[in-house]
């Protein structure tokens, strides 16, 4: 990583600027660990007079600094803000507190840092970088059964799913920026692309982008993120039908093994449908013809039953209960058909285990 001192990261101004924030004061301590704690000793003894006060500068010196941008699409959807990336090189605790930025001079925005232990690093913000614009786009996700076994009539696949998002950083200053890609990290994704984040914080992957400044090629960068995971599912196979079962079929990482059990089951509760059409259609038949009984013996109700009419009914009636008959005989065979088939393939599913 590419470091910079502090004067040119405008935390120390050089002599050139119209105030040199470091000139005239000195360190006047030292620190010191104590376990858990430390202390900052004063070096040479001070004076104070009743009822007055000192200030006693404890660090005066330069620390390693890289100036960055960083992006955070929840902290602001179009703009990074800049930022530090501090380094404490000195061999003193650097306390929490506030911190005033400067660039060549001019005031620069407030930020707070963290007690920073001697050689921790810190990431701090200050401002808006208003030169700079990123544009996240989410890709979308996609599914891919990468993986399929049998267990007892249970069919457990192992889905594979991607999902991509896009970053487009576009550069308008005057100078080739650092810019740190915040994306947030997600329970049960694993990162694929890029392989490695530059950092990663407990909630954080955070990718580094150089950007060229304004007019150079290199002013617009894309960031491409690709995350996958990995997914379980259980499919009992007697409740699939056709469709799914075809799905299955066109899917290249299921062995053949599978598949040729997947097209027996499939013919199998085709037999199956087929006996069940033919069963409901008799069925159909047998109200028909009931429906129909219920109105001759409503006519024969009115008519004399020495009547032409009534006599012809009667035939009817007669004719109709030898087709019911013959029904009730066919819908018996069917079903014992239907239950027998039913049984064999029940016994086949449970028996499954194909890998």
């Amino acid at each position: 990583m590419a470091r910079e001192k502090a004067a040119s990261l405008g935390l120390q101004q050089t002599a050139e600027d119209e105030m040199d924030l470091s000139r005239g004061v000195s360190a006047s301590a030292r620190g010191e660990s104590t376990g858990e704690f430390f202390k900052y000793s004063i070096k040479m003894p001070v004076s104070v007079k009743r009822q007055e006060s000192a200030m006693i500068p404890i660090i005066n010196t330069e620390i390693e600094g890289k100036r960055v941008s960083i992006y955070n699409s929840a902290t602001d959807p179009v703009h990074p803000v800049n930022g530090l990336e501090l380094k404490n090189t000195t061999d003193m605790y650097l306390t929490a507190g506030p911190i005033t930025v400067f660039e060549q001079g001019i005031y620069a925005g407030d930020s707070r840092i963290k007690t920073l232990a001697p050689n921790g690093q810190r990431l701090i913000s200050y401002s808006v970088d208003l030169d700079t614009e990123v544009k996240e786009e989410t890709q979308g996700s996609s599914d891919t059964i990468v993986s399929a076994k049998i267990v007892h009539g249970t069919m457990i696949t192992g889905t594979k799913r991607v999902r991509e998002t896009l970053y487009t950083i576009k550069n308008s200053g005057k100078r080739g920026k650092h810019i740190l890609i915040e994306h947030p990290i997600s329970l049960g994704w694993k990162l694929v692309e890029p392989g490695k984040a530059y950092e990663k914080s407990r909630t954080y992957y955070r990718f580094l982008v150089d950007a060229g400044a304004e007019g150079e090629k290199s002013s617009v960068r894309k960031l491409k993120v690709i995350e996958e995971k990995y997914l379980s599912q259980s499919v009992i196979l007697s409740n699939l039908n056709s469709r799914a079962v075809g799905f299955y079929l066109s899917v290249k990482d299921i062995s053949d093994g599978i598949k040729e059990a997947l097209k027996k089951i499939s013919k199998m509760s085709a037999g199956i449908s087929e006996l069940n059409s033919k069963i409901k259609s008799l069925q159909g038949e047998y109200s028909r013809i009931q429906r129909d009984q219920e109105r001759i013996r409503k006519n024969m109700s009115r008519l004399s039953k020495t009547s032409k009419l009534y006599k012809r009914y009667v035939d009817t009636l007669n004719n109709q209960e030898d087709f019911i008959d013959k029904i009730i005989e066919k819908l018996d065979e069917l079903e014992t058909k239907q239950d027998k088939q039913q049984a064999g393939l029940n016994n086949y599913i449970s028996s499954l285990n194909v890998k």
